[in-house]
């Protein structure tokens, strides 16, 4: 038999326990009172839940399959490891694609986050074989084509990364908002009540970068070797507007 939601609920607070969550978040989960619900604040939460140990394949497997299927956090695909992956073999969280490694990439084989590409290492690269942050062309070290003087453990632990991993490029669908396009495409919206929808990064970068504070900005804009034009043609802001 599977668990109730009191006893889910409980289960992820003492998860919680000594983690430090973001309080209106911890709030959030003490006030929900489905297992959607619960989902839903775990979903949007995910990387910071994985990072913190919080979260396990066993315990979503407790859940009722329906609410986890429509949380947006199963995957889709074969031999995926980790959650909300959209092809197959990947490792990690929300990937596009096929054999990545890392969380949130779209294209195949890469390592790292939000890459769009081939084979990249890094973070938010568009094109193929890049190591380091915001690169375009050939580059030697992370930021923006150039030397940065950071190394990987600062990047991982600044402000930015901690913004970057607020961008969702993964939306819950319900079928009175699916196309018949989409409908036809994802056949078991029926079964699911929805599907789970690709996000363009660009897409979704501009949807948080125009709810985020200027503070919040400027965290991006003096990151060394900041390049408006790279910055720009990865994220779709343009800076200066």
């Amino acid at each position: 038999m599977k668990p109730t939601f009191d006893q889910l609920k409980q289960e992820f607070i003492e998860a919680l326990r000594d983690k430090s969550p973001c309080q209106p978040e911890y709030r959030r989960v003490l006030a929900s009172t489905t297992q959607e619900e619960l989902l839903q604040i775990i979903y949007d939460n995910l990387h910071w839940c994985v990072r913190a140990g919080c979260i396990s394949n066993e315990f979503f497997a407790k859940f009722d399959e329906t609410a986890f299927l429509k949380s947006g956090i199963a995957n889709t695909g074969t031999d995926n490891t980790g959650f909300a992956n959209t092809g197959d073999r990947n490792t990690g969280y929300s990937n596009t694609g096929d054999r990545n490694t890392g969380d949130r990439n779209t294209g195949d084989r890469n390592t790292g986050y939000w890459n769009t590409g081939d084979r990249n290492t890094g973070y938010s690269n568009t094109g193929s074989g890049h190591s380091g942050a915001f690169c375009t062309g050939t580059a030697d070290f992370p930021l923006f084509n150039k030397p940065s003087g950071m190394t990987y453990e600062q990047f991982v632990n600044s402000p930015v990364f901690n913004l970057l991993c607020q961008v969702d490029t993964k939306m819950w669908i319900q079928p009175s908002q699916m196309t018949d396009e989409e409908k036809s495409a994802n056949p078991q919206h029926s079964t699911c009540e929805g599907y789970l929808k690709d996000i363009p990064f660009k897409q979704a970068f501009q949807d948080r970068w125009h709810n985020w504070s200027e503070q919040e900005r400027k965290h991006f804009t003096s990151l060394p070797n900041f390049d408006a034009a790279i910055f720009e043609e990865i994220t779709g802001v343009n800076v200066n507007q």
